[in-house]
Formats: structure tokens, C-alpha cells, sequence
């Protein structure tokens, strides 16, 4: 069994920001009133290419191949995923969410964020963000991520425990997802 974190966006917005960790509230409207938010929902290959470079630089490597980062780009063309990113008063870019699309769902599949700024409500703003997209297009929920446990196989990675732990704070509901293997 695992568990699964999500934001149920049938509620009202008011509600939804309600049930945040306290601390979060404060940090999103403060970063809102530091940068500027914007959303990438149609052609935009160079806002594109620099989601990709800012990965690339927070996680020190190249994490996939050009392949997955095009694909997740045609998602966006057709319509099937949306990148909410930040721009800092110069205009660089310094974090950016990444999140698929269905009828029902919207998934947080991958972001990336400046590391100097680690201390920042960049992450908070994204989501606050991307909870008002999904839910501008009707949208039921978003799911932001497995919540890891203690004691759980295989063991997660402090990174996974700490951006599970941050996630968490957002989270309106929690669901089990069970996994069946036939031996």
C-alpha cells in the first residue's frame, strides 16, 4: 500500500487555502507580491527550454532525455498539461511546475526551483497557481504526490521524505493506493 496527496478542487477556493499548513498561507501571499506568475499553457519553446535549462541547473545533471522533455512539451501544445512559472524582477526565471492533465485530475509531475531561493515560498506560489488553473478548467482534483511513511519498502530517500513533508502541507485529502503483485 501507498498513499497518495490531494487537493480536492470541487471546493471552494477560500476552503481549499483554509485547510494549508498555517505557515503557508502567509508565504504564498508573500511570494506573490515578490514575482511575477505567469502560466504556459500554448506554444512557448523558449519559456520551454528554460524550465529545462533551471532543471538542469537545480539538480546538477541532465535527469532524462531530450526525448521525455519534447514529449512533455507536446503535451502542452495539445492541450494535456500547463507549466506555471516564476520570473524574478530582472525577468529570470526561477521556478516552474510542470502539470498533466486529464477530464478529472491534474498531476504535479515534476518541478524545479532556483536552490539559492531553497528558504523561499517559490514552490508555494507554483502550487497556489496551479490550483487555480486546474480549477479554472474544471478540473476535480490535483494530485501532488505520494506521501511516504516510516517503515515502508522500499525505503524512500531523505529528498523524497522532505518534498513529501512539503507537499503535505497542501493536501486536503490523502487516499490509499493499493499494489497487487502476482507472483
Amino acid at each position: 500500500i501507498s498513499h497518495q496527496m490531494f487537493i480536492d478542487l470541487q471546493m471552494e477556493i477560500s476552503e481549499i487555502k483554509a485547510k494549508f499548513r498555517k505557515s503557508y498561507r502567509a508565504l504564498i501571499n508573500s511570494g506573490q507580491r515578490e514575482w511575477d506568475t505567469y502560466v504556459l499553457d500554448s506554444s512557448g519553446v523558449d519559456i520551454w527550454n528554460e524550465f529545462r535549462d533551471l532543471h538542469k541547473e537545480a539538480s546538477g545533471r541532465l535527469t532524462r532525455s531530450e526525448l521525455s522533455w519534447s514529449l512533455q512539451y507536446d503535451s502542452i501544445l495539445e492541450g494535456n498539461a500547463f507549466l506555471v512559472y516564476l520570473r524574478d524582477s530582472t525577468g529570470r526565471m526561477i521556478g516552474a511546475g510542470y502539470f498533466t492533465l486529464t477530464r478529472d485530475e491534474c498531476d504535479y509531475a515534476v518541478a524545479s526551483y532556483d536552490r539559492e531561493l531553497f528558504d523561499r515560498p517559490v514552490g508555494h506560489v507554483v502550487i497556489w497557481k496551479a490550483i487555480h488553473e486546474a480549477k479554472s478548467r474544471g478540473v476535480k482534483w490535483l494530485r501532488i504526490g505520494k506521501r511516504f511513511f516510516p517503515g515502508i519498502s522500499p525505503l524512500p530517500s531523505k529528498k523524497e521524505i522532505s518534498i513529501a513533508e512539503f507537499k503535505e502541507g497542501f493536501s486536503t485529502n490523502l487516499f490509499p493506493q493499493y499494489i497487487i503483485k502476482m507472483r
